[in-house]
């Protein structure tokens, strides 16, 4: 499939395709690369051109990314990529369009393994799991709860100093100790949690989520945390916020939250 074709540099007559045709080309295409498309490739307006050469439009609902039109070329079949307003640099080749942008951001969601990616690959790797390597520091509280949480003051929000340790291997395997200090200086481990990184090209420090372990003596599950920087925070700098949900065995529960930045930075 020709897809680095200029467009309107062809200039022997070719049959022209069909849209259903062009459809069909292009899913061909989306197949050869691991895009998470959200839906089916819809047709925008069947018909289109571009200084005076038709193409067939269509839109690629791709998940966490957005919408991006795509145009199939009419007799080349050639497969491009469109901006709007359309201009130089938004008219591309479809290939030089995903190597650009989006072949690195899939890495990972076609599983692909660190240890065997390119150089590239594994530095952005070792760099983002460096973002969460360390001293934290921060608090957690208990954000609501039911009737027979023995903590419930009238109401109020219990608030306690929060320590962690993240340590992370380069095979993206870690863990997340914490615990806390009370008022007579005496350490109270709230919990282990194990934990696996994911190199993310969205964000600068990729994706944290749970693979088992225990917080406040209760097991906690694969992916019960996914951890990503900024979530449920867009104020402070590195900090990272669990807000999650528990329920005890004899059927009482609590919403709880922690806050965490390194060791050295204000937390609010």
């Amino acid at each position: 499939m020709n897809t680095k074709a200029k467009p309107g540099t062809d200039t022997e007559p070719k049959p022209t395709i069909t849209a259903d045709e062009a459809r069909a080309d292009l899913q061909a295409w989306a197949d050869e690369h691991p895009f998470q498309l959200g839906s089916e490739i819809e047709p925008g307006n069947d018909e289109y051109t571009v200084d005076g050469v038709e193409y067939y439009r269509f839109y690629l609902g791709i998940i966490r990314l957005g919408v991006a039109e795509i145009l199939v070329h009419k007799e080349t079949r050639g497969i491009f990529h469109l901006t709007s307003p359309y201009n130089d640099v938004g008219f591309e080749p479809a290939d030089d369009w995903y190597n650009r942008e989006h072949a690195s951001n899939y890495m990972n969601t076609a599983e692909a393994d660190e240890t065997t990616g390119t150089t590239e690959t594994a530095e952005a790797a070792a760099k983002q799991r460096n973002w969460w390597l360390g001293n934290w520091y921060g608090c957690w509280k208990i954000t609501d709860a039911d009737d027979t949480y023995i903590g419930r003051k009238g109401g109020e929000i219990d608030t306690w100093d929060c320590y962690a340790v993240i340590k992370i291997d380069e095979d993206g395997s870690g863990v997340i100790y914490l615990w806390d200090h009370n008022i007579e200086l005496r350490t109270i481990e709230l919990g282990t949690i194990e934990i696996s990184h994911e190199l993310d090209m969205n964000n600068e420090a990729g994706r944290v989520e749970s693979t088992g372990g225990e917080l406040f003596g209760y097991p906690v599950e694969d992916e019960d945390w996914v951890l990503t920087p900024g979530q449920w925070n867009d104020e402070y700098d590195h900090m990272v916020v669990i807000d999650e949900f528990f329920q005890y065995p004899d059927g009482g529960w609590i919403t709880y939250e922690i806050w965490l930045r390194p060791w050295g930075y204000a937390v609010g």
